[in-house]
């Protein structure tokens, strides 16, 4: 996984009860099966909707539990993946100081939409920040890219000339108690009390938007509604 520190096996989120990272992780995911709609909103003035397309969330989660031949994941673990689906809305986001994994996309087939995924996270548009602490507003409607001012990242994402750089990739809610922020993305998105989304690429887990990097950012304190019903509030789980 990049970014991983011998540091990081010692303690956070490594540390875990991951039976009760399963428990909080299986309470997440069941509170999504059957909804039609998640809302994410924020007090900085995130308002994301995501809309279901006929795909329930991922069983298992990631819950750090691989006890068969095959089973997979990355650690530490804690994260429940809602669906992918149509989105609309403002999303802003404090960006923390993360390891941002970059790779060169191998030969395939052309960028297409974001969408069909195995582990049914969001696809969408966002615009970007790069500066530690710093709050981007970025619109994304109907799945359409938000021509957004992206900051240290905007050369560097406009050079590799890619619409499918611009595509949200990912969703997922943290659901680790013992992982804390320490600037790595591994780490700090399992975080309970947050969500993350992610632009780029998707194929490594099953998505189809075909993109050059795959690149996180955490929301902190989110309120996340499905179908009205509230499964976090400010950050704090209410399932």
């Amino acid at each position: 996984m990049p970014g991983i520190t011998a540091e990081m096996m010692k303690t956070g989120g490594m540390t875990a009860d991951y039976g009760e990272v399963a428990r909080i992780s299986d309470a997440v995911t069941a509170a999504l099966i059957g909804k039609q709609e998640i809302v994410i909103e924020t007090a900085a003035g995130t308002r994301l909707r995501l809309g279901k397309t006929g795909r329930e969330p991922a069983q298992p989660p990631d819950n750090g539990l691989f006890h068969k031949p095959g089973e997979w994941g990355n650690l530490p673990a804690g994260e429940a993946f809602p669906w992918t689906g149509t989105r609309a809305g403002w999303r802003r986001w404090r960006r923390r100081p993360m390891a941002c994994w970059w790779w060169t996309a191998a030969p395939g087939p052309a960028p297409g939409r974001a969408g069909a995924d195995r582990h049914p996270r969001s696809a969408g548009a966002a615009g970007v920040s790069g500066r530690s602490g710093h709050q981007h507003r970025g619109r994304s409607r109907g799945g359409s890219v938000a021509h957004a001012p992206l900051d240290r990242h905007q050369g560097g994402l406009a050079s590799l000339d890619d619409p499918a750089v611009y595509t949200v990739g990912e969703f997922g809610i943290g659901t680790n108690p013992a992982s804390r922020f320490c600037g790595i993305t591994v780490e700090d998105e399992k975080i309970l009390g947050t969500a993350h989304v992610a632009i780029g690429r998707n194929t490594g887990f099953g998505g189809v938007n075909m993109a050059p990097i795959h690149l996180d950012f955490v929301i902190t304190k989110p309120t996340i509604r499905a179908d009205g019903d509230v499964l976090m509030a400010d950050g704090q789980l209410k399932v």
